[in-house]
């Protein structure tokens, strides 16, 4: 069995450490979709991939898959948003959006609008000025574009609730939209 390569371009939505020095890192990448993938001794020092797998990175991502799944081989760096996670506040803003879209989203299921959204949704984050409208609009287009419909009340609470609603559970990241202590 051969083990098929190739590349995309995406943004880390998560990463979990696993045995010693490896991670698996979830990415939403532009042309595949959401993909769980091991990084192999990322989490050793001598590592350089380490800085290109941090969550609301971009990156070009190489990987292999094969019959036990998708493994990691490479990341180029794009954008790391540094400044969007400079305050809590930016960091819980960054949170929520990368776990709105990890939560509404399947593997292996394209999304270009919806990567194009929260590459735009990023950017916004990482300029300074006011968040919460561009926040709240952005979640909205994205639960809407990934064909959950609309909440009737067009408030940041119903749209909280109806998120939530969508994934049969509260949110992990806390406070959420009109919650959130949002520039």
């Amino acid at each position: 069995m051969h083990a098929r390569t190739f590349k995309t371009e995406g943004i880390v939505l998560k990463r979990i450490n696993i045995g010693e020095a490896d991670r698996l890192v979830t990415i939403f990448t532009k042309a595949e979709g959401k993909l769980v993938a091991r990084a192999r001794g990322v989490r050793k020092i001598t590592s350089r991939r380490a800085g290109s797998l941090e969550p609301a990175t971009q990156a070009n991502f190489f990987f292999r898959q094969n019959g036990f799944g998708a493994e990691l081989e490479q990341a180029q760096l794009i954008h790391s948003f540094s400044r969007a996670r400079t305050t809590l506040r930016r960091l819980t803003q960054v949170s929520q959006i990368l776990e709105i879209v990890d939560l509404l989203t399947r593997e292996n299921q394209s999304h270009e609008s919806v990567y194009s959204l929260l590459v735009a949704t990023l950017e916004k984050l990482n300029h300074p000025g006011p968040k919460r409208q561009i926040l709240v609009h952005n979640c909205r287009a994205i639960v809407a574009e990934l064909g959950f419909g609309l909440p009737p009340v067009d408030t940041e609470l119903a749209l909280k609730h109806h998120i939530e609603e969508i994934i049969d559970r509260a949110l992990r990241t806390k406070p959420m939209l009109a919650l959130a202590p949002l520039d």
